[in-house]
């Protein structure tokens, strides 16, 4: 069952990449890199999404970097955050997300992140930017973007 998830979700990357290939958010983790980090991450934690308030400074933020390292007073002022995590630092990172219904899943293994925004049945929606903050043990190097939807 895991490989066919997997499976339909470098399908559906591709499809997204070719949907919206101009879109610099969007940066699937390449061939096998991808299988790497959703099958043995180092760590994974859930990403918060940004309050409505505050998410179109934080899309413009992040227009030139894919992600900034900030304070967790910031990460508390613009998102609800509640991380149990006691060491590393918070980072507002790139997403995409195809509905309000789905979550962000941040897994890290050595140099690289992926930012993986799962839904159920959203097929036909569209895709848009949705800037996260997720404690990091480590700061991203290579940092990824995907999106899935399970139906």
């Amino acid at each position: 069952m895991k490989r066919i998830v997997i499976l339909f979700t470098l399908v559906f990357t591709i499809f997204l990449r070719n949907a919206f290939g101009s879109d610099a958010w969007i940066k699937p983790a390449p061939a096998g890199k991808d299988l790497l980090l959703l099958s043995a991450a180092e760590f994974f934690t859930e990403g918060v999404r940004i309050k409505p308030p505050s998410r179109s400074s934080a899309i413009a933020l992040l227009k030139s970097i894919s992600f900034l390292e900030i304070s967790s007073k910031q990460a508390l002022e613009i998102s609800s955050v509640k991380s149990t995590q006691k060491a590393g630092s918070y980072y507002l990172l790139r997403g995409v997300s195809l509905d309000e219904a789905g979550k962000f899943i941040v897994y890290q293994k050595g140099e690289d992140t992926l930012v993986y925004f799962k839904t159920m049945g959203t097929k036909g929606k569209s895709l848009s930017r949705c800037p996260i903050v997720v404690r990091l043990p480590r700061k991203p190097q290579n940092l990824f973007v995907m999106a899935s939807t399970d139906e």
